[in-house]
């Protein structure tokens, strides 16, 4: 599962249905992650479900959670997580 998600753009690029699986799986750890007071798995999870839109060129839901794992990240302190983040919102049409 962990090389899934590092290589969520190319999954979700190249493998029917990948996206929907990755999304659904993203979003309940999202809520989980809420649930539970957990920054770091909203930010992580939030991070590369942005990423995962951002491959099938789904603009609005990537600034989405790419915008929610920035602001989860900055609580953190999370400075070098935050800057990625950072870059990928400025890559967003």
């Amino acid at each position: 599962l962990t090389s899934i998600i590092k290589n969520i753009g190319f999954v979700a690029r190249n493998v029917p249905n990948a996206l929907k699986k990755a999304e659904q799986f993203l979003v309940k750890t999202i809520e989980n992650g809420k649930n539970v007071g957990s920054n770091f798995l909203v930010s992580h999870a939030s991070y590369d479900l942005g990423l995962a839109y951002k491959a099938k060129r789904k603009w609005k839901e990537a600034r989405e959670y790419l915008s929610l794992s920035k602001e989860t990240f900055k609580l953190m302190g999370a400075d070098v997580n935050l800057k990625k983040v950072q870059d990928q919102l400025r890559t967003l049409r």
